[in-house]
C-alpha cells in the first residue's frame, strides 16, 4: 500500500510539474546560469527531490545544458539538513567549501549549507536568483580564498 501511494503521489507530482513549470517562466535565471557558466564556474544542483522529479523540474525550466553535476537525496545517506549532498558535490569538484557558493531556498537547505562550510546566498524564490547578487558573492569569495 505505502508503495502503491508513493508511485501514485510520483505520477501528479511529474503532471504538475510538465504543466506548471515553463521554459518561460524561468528565463532571467537560466540566463544567469547560462552565463556564470560560460566565464568558467562549475554549476551543480543538490536537491532534497528523488532524481526523476529533479532531472524533469530542470529540464522543464531549461537549466540542465549549463549544470555540470546533478545529486538527488537518492545518492546521499542523510538528506538535508545534514550537508552531506553539499559536501558530494564539492568533492565532486576537486574544491573545498570556502571556494562555494550555494545558492538555497529552504530552512533545511540552509542549514545544510552553512554546515558544510561553504559560502550561503539564501533566496526566497527563483526570482532572487540574479547575476550581479551571485557575482557579488563570488567576488568575495575570490578575494578571501
Amino acid at each position: 500500500l505505502n508503495e502503491r501511494i508513493w508511485k501514485l503521489k510520483q505520477d501528479y507530482t511529474v503532471q504538475l510539474i510538465k504543466g506548471l513549470i515553463l521554459k518561460k517562466d524561468y528565463v532571467k535565471q537560466v540566463e544567469c546560469v547560462k552565463r556564470l557558466k560560460s566565464e568558467g564556474y562549475k554549476l551543480a544542483c543538490a536537491s532534497n527531490s528523488i532524481m526523476q522529479t529533479l532531472n524533469l523540474m530542470l529540464d522543464c525550466a531549461g537549466y540542465t545544458p549549463y549544470l555540470d553535476f546533478i545529486i538527488s537525496n537518492e545518492a546521499v545517506t542523510w538528506p538535508k539538513p545534514n550537508p552531506e549532498i553539499f559536501l558530494r558535490s564539492i568533492i565532486h569538484f576537486g574544491m573545498c567549501p570556502k571556494e562555494c557558493l550555494i545558492v538555497e531556498d529552504s530552512e533545511v537547505g540552509c542549514e545544510a549549507a552553512i554546515n558544510s562550510g561553504a559560502f550561503l546566498m539564501k533566496v526566497e524564490s527563483p526570482n532572487d536568483i540574479e547575476y550581479e547578487r551571485i557575482k557579488m558573492y563570488t567576488n568575495f569569495i575570490d578575494n578571501n580564498t
